[in-house]
């Protein structure tokens, strides 16, 4: 749109039937509400920050070389050309037509977010008007993660260049009126993510303009729009933590989380967090994680008091922004070796998911049932089997179970060894042992580990009825 013309029009333009890219449907849970604390925020050398669901987005601009005019404002909801939730214009009259002046406007975000998408409104050009040169508006779009992955525009009206990021206005559409046509010169854009910023360059640009040498000085004044910024938050994970028989703080681990330093450190990797329970039997959700990237796997584990286990070999999960995330509305997932295992396949950009954990107080206990080869009756040199069958019937691992047996015979007593795994309930593989005889190293709930021995009757046993 040219600057030197006033125009009314609708904010909600239909796009131009030919796009340069297309893009799949994505469903945006979060809509960027401009914070404009005064009507027209000036951005320029400033900012504006406002808070969307618990994503701090901060707005800034700068301004290079030389201009006769520039502004980049926030314009309040209901202004002139403003939408319902604000929109940013950018003015810009440069001194030359070399594209050696410019102002960009960056929108940070305090987490990495996906499906970012907004409209840019009034990419036009047009023939020399009221004595000045042709224009034409150029526009780079850039971000963290590059140029915009879906880029979709009426191709009659603008080009846009995939591999740069640049919008130009396509010369002389206006050449009947001189007038912007929004509709046609809208375009808008979808960065897939993560990012954690975007930003949009405006350039005040010549057309090409047959029989003028060299810069054409003084290009006449133009404007664009930016509107209608929606995103996806980064997925969310919850601990929901039940502690029966008493209370204590759970401390966790998550091995795909995120940490943000302001205004723009983020570092991917483990980061750390506990719940602490109040009353036995009753579930306490703890801190939202943020998980640092989609489409990995999250493991959680538990780092608690060791008087506590987890109950389960399963949790409970629930995702309360499924709509969005498209996750199942509840799903279970593994838990192991105190590890809760969150699929690749449920860490889903928009996701908010809570997973039940309960803690039972730990419980030792074993049982031995010992069986001998022969009901008897024996003779002095008979050779009796005997077999040991130790049962971990607790709640927790138990180390270095080891047998001997007080057998009171008059003979040598016999020496349990030969250690076998003889039932491994699931989990399997939890119970493990070393190559050192008669010591079974870890022995898990619902495993049994079984001994062998022998003992030589003498004639000593048989002689007092033994």
């Amino acid at each position: 749109m040219r600057l030197l013309r006033v125009c009314a029009f609708l904010l909600l333009g239909v796009l131009g039937s030919l796009g340069l890219l297309s893009s799949s449907a994505v469903v945006h849970a979060e809509t960027l509400n401009w914070n404009y604390p005064v009507a027209n925020t000036a951005l320029i050398g400033a900012s504006s920050t406002t808070t969307v669901n618990t994503v701090s987005i901060t707005s800034s601009a700068t301004a290079n070389g030389a201009a006769t005019s520039n502004s980049m404002q926030i314009q309040p909801a209901g202004s002139s050309n403003g939408s319902s939730v604000g929109i940013i214009a950018s003015n810009m009259d440069a001194s030359t037509d070399n594209l050696s002046s410019f102002q960009t406007v960056t929108v940070r975000f305090s987490e990495p977010v996906y499906n970012v998408s907004f409209r840019v409104l009034d990419i036009d050009g047009g023939p020399a008007f009221n004595n000045n040169p042709g224009w034409n508006d150029v526009v780079d779009f850039n971000s963290s993660a590059g140029p915009p992955s879906a880029v979709v525009a009426n191709a009659a009206w603008v080009t846009y260049n995939a591999g740069t990021g640049r919008a130009e206005a396509i010369s002389n559409q206006n050449a009947v009126s001189g007038n912007a046509n929004q509709n046609n010169g809208t375009i808008t854009l979808t960065y897939a993510g993560p990012i954690t910023f975007f930003s949009v360059r405006h350039y005040s640009g010549p057309i090409n303009n047959p029989g003028v040498a060299g810069d054409e000085t003084d290009p006449a004044g133009q404007v664009i729009y930016i509107d209608d910024v929606t995103f996806t938050r980064s997925a969310r994970l919850a601990i929901a933590k039940t502690s029966t028989g008493g209370v204590g703080t759970f401390n966790f681990s998550n091995s795909n989380g995120l940490t943000f330093t302001a205004p723009s450190t983020y570092v991917y990797g483990t980061t750390n967090f506990s719940v602490t329970t109040v009353t036995p039997g009753v579930a306490v959700v703890g801190p939202s994680q943020i998980l640092g990237v989609v489409n990995t796997t999250a493991v959680i584990t538990e780092t608690g008091p060791a008087a506590w286990v987890v109950s389960t070999t399963t949790a409970n999960c629930t995702d309360s922004n499924s709509a969005v995330s498209t996750n199942p509305a509840s799903f279970t997932v593994s838990v192991a070796n105190n590890a809760l295992t969150l699929p690749a396949t449920n860490v889903r950009a928009g996701a908010v998911i809570t997973c039940s954990l309960t803690n039972v107080a730990a419980a030792p206990a074993l049982t031995i049932t010992k069986t001998a080869n022969t009901a008897g009756p024996v003779n002095a040199t008979t050779v009796i089997g005997y077999t040991y069958r130790i049962r971990n019937t607790g709640n927790v691992t138990v180390n270095n179970v080891t047998v001997a047996d007080v057998h009171n015979g008059y003979g040598i007593d016999p020496v349990p060894g030969s250690e076998i795994l003889f039932n491994d309930v699931a989990p399997a593989g939890d119970s493990t042992d070393s190559s050192i005889n008669a010591s079974w190293n870890a022995l898990a709930p619902g495993d049994t580990v079984q001994f062998t021995s022998s003992y030589t009757v003498v004639q000593a046993d048989i002689d007092n009825l033994q």
